[in-house]
């Protein structure tokens, strides 16, 4: 991988997708224009991600670093191949967090759009914490979620190194408890961990984060938290209410077929409208 800026990156990882499909790179562009003090890296072999794995963590003097590369590793040992690619999407849900925590600066899918300045909405924070409306209708017209897919923290960052550490324990309790391979990736190296790693710091250091989870209705978090500042030993960090549509280039990236959604149903439903498209 070319050498990168400090802090100062913009990393994607697009393994067997169609990242050149003209929306997804007429949105990559946009995001490019507004950031030109940003260096962009897109990851498009896993050998590369593999072996940015390996050269700055399993090769680490840090102990706690060359573990993590480890349970990275070992992710094939404990998920369940539902798909073709479903292995791949967790070992990247892992590496999108060691980028920016060895390198610093913003991950995103590819499936998502970030039409924002960096240099502006992250000025003296070392960690942004992105938030959106999550529109459920009528059962909840203004649920206001993490974001799922966007990421941001300088160099070693204590709020992404505890997500890191929560995500790996998971995969060496699963082996060492023997435990029958994982299907569902959301809350074992997904995203759920991640927003549970940060809902539990604010809850241990009284912020008013606001989360709501009610039997039959849509997660929420108040949306009096954005730009909030909260410390989290020594790393400030504050949360962001963003505009930037999530899995909207689903389709797009997936119509060669090359690869295929980790979720099978997922996969099912992009088949399906895939055919309707060629007739």
């Amino acid at each position: 991988m070319k050498t990168q800026k400090n802090n100062k990156n913009i990393f994607q990882i697009c393994i067997g997708l169609n990242g050149d499909h003209p929306l997804v790179k007429k949105s990559r562009d946009k995001m490019i224009a507004l950031n030109p003090d940003y260096n962009y890296t897109m990851i498009t072999k896993e050998i590369d991600m593999d072996n940015f794995v390996k050269d700055y963590f399993l090769k680490s003097k840090n102990e706690e670093e060359k573990k993590w590369a480890e349970a990275y590793f070992k992710i094939p040992q404990v998920v369940e191949a539902a798909t073709q690619t479903t292995v791949l999407c967790s070992k990247i849900d892992v590496a999108r967090l060691m980028l920016i925590y060895k390198l610093g600066g913003l991950y995103l899918d590819m499936d998502t759009q970030f039409h924002y300045s960096l240099s502006k909405i992250t000025k003296d924070k070392s960690c942004v914490v992105f938030i959106y409306n999550r529109s459920h209708g009528d059962l909840d017209p203004l649920a206001i979620d993490f974001c799922p897919d966007k990421f941001y923290c300088v160099k070693n960052n204590s709020v992404y190194k505890k997500a890191i550490s929560n995500i790996c324990s998971n995969i060496f309790s699963h082996i060492e408890l023997d435990k029958p391979k994982v299907s569902q990736l959301c809350s074992f190296t997904g995203p759920a961990v991640i927003n549970n790693t940060i809902k539990n710091i604010c809850e241990e250091n009284n912020y008013p984060l606001d989360y709501s989870s009610k039997p039959g209705k849509p997660s929420r978090i108040n949306e009096k938290v954005e730009g909030a500042d909260y410390t989290y030993k020594g790393d400030n960090f504050t949360f962001l209410l963003i505009h930037g549509a999530s899995r909207c280039f689903n389709d797009n990236l997936y119509w060669d077929g090359k690869r295929e959604h980790w979720n099978p149903n997922v996969a099912k439903g992009m088949k399906i409208r895939a055919s309707k498209k060629k007739k």
